[in-house]
């Protein structure tokens, strides 16, 4: 890509340029196991800062098991892919979320559950 036209080096499209334009906020917990993570930090902090680090720290821990389990699970398919529906479609796209963990991947792997003139 022509990154010297835009003041870029060729890394920034795997770098800032990435996070900047191809990353989006998602939630790691739904709704109630984050209430119940804010309401065990809010009744062992004393003040805010202690709170919102104790928070991030939550985050950061929460994030790494969801990562583990997502690569767990991409181990086990591989290791067994029986436990995908039977055609090899199925197969390889799974293994693109685990590689990517992208939105597309996602989408594209869901849509092959919907009716042909559906997708």
């Amino acid at each position: 890509w022509p990154a010297w036209k835009f003041g870029h080096e060729r890394n920034d499209l795997y770098t800032t340029l990435h996070d900047q334009y191809n990353t989006f906020p998602s939630a790691i917990q739904d709704h109630e196991a984050f209430y119940h993570d804010v309401l065990d930090v809010a009744a062992n902090t004393m003040n805010a800062d202690q709170f919102h680090a104790e928070l991030q720290e939550r985050r950061n821990t929460r994030l790494h098991e969801l990562n583990q389990a997502l690569d767990s699970t991409a181990c086990e398919l591989i290791g067994r892919p029986s436990l995908l529906p039977g055609d090899t479609d199925h197969w390889a796209t799974a293994l693109r979320i685990f590689r990517s963990k992208s939105l597309d991947a996602l989408v594209q792997y869901f849509s092959m559950f919907l009716p042909p003139d559906e997708r």
